[in-house]
């Protein structure tokens, strides 16, 4: 358990042998009394899993599958080697089947899949003759 759940649990412990009041448990734990009988509560249904929240350990719903992720790795190190990450999201998204991710969600995974950025191109810096012209004279 991290620090703060020990604390509620040392709390509400207290609280059961009648060394504390809910007014103080609230206030060691920096919670409203309401949420202190909600804690207290949820210890009685399910003892230490109770001060747990209740997603811990769960996969979240929008997470890249693996399969995913090693099918933008496959076509980044074979078909699309020398493709930046903005061409190459845009190219994904016209495959068969298409994949649809943002350029950021590509980034990612091809920067912890071991893919350096694609380098060359870049912006072209504005010249001296550019600028001579720009400025009033």
């Amino acid at each position: 358990m991290a620090e703060g759940q020990w604390k509620r649990w040392d709390a509400v412990a207290r609280l059961g042998a009648g060394k504390l009041t809910l007014q103080e448990a609230a206030r060691v734990l920096r919670l409203s009394v309401r949420q202190v009988r909600r804690i207290r509560r949820a210890v009685e249904r399910a003892g230490r899993a109770g001060l747990c929240h209740g997603n811990a350990g769960q996969v979240p719903v929008n997470k890249l599958r693996a399969a995913v992720r090693t099918r933008i790795l496959r076509l980044r190190r074979t078909k699309y080697r020398d493709f930046n990450d903005a061409h190459f999201t845009e190219k994904l998204a016209e495959e068969r089947p298409p994949l649809r991710v943002s350029v950021r969600t590509v980034r990612r995974v091809l920067r912890t899949g071991g893919v350096p950025p694609c380098v060359g191109g870049g912006h072209r810096s504005i010249g001296v003759v550019a600028t001579a012209r720009r400025r009033p004279g």
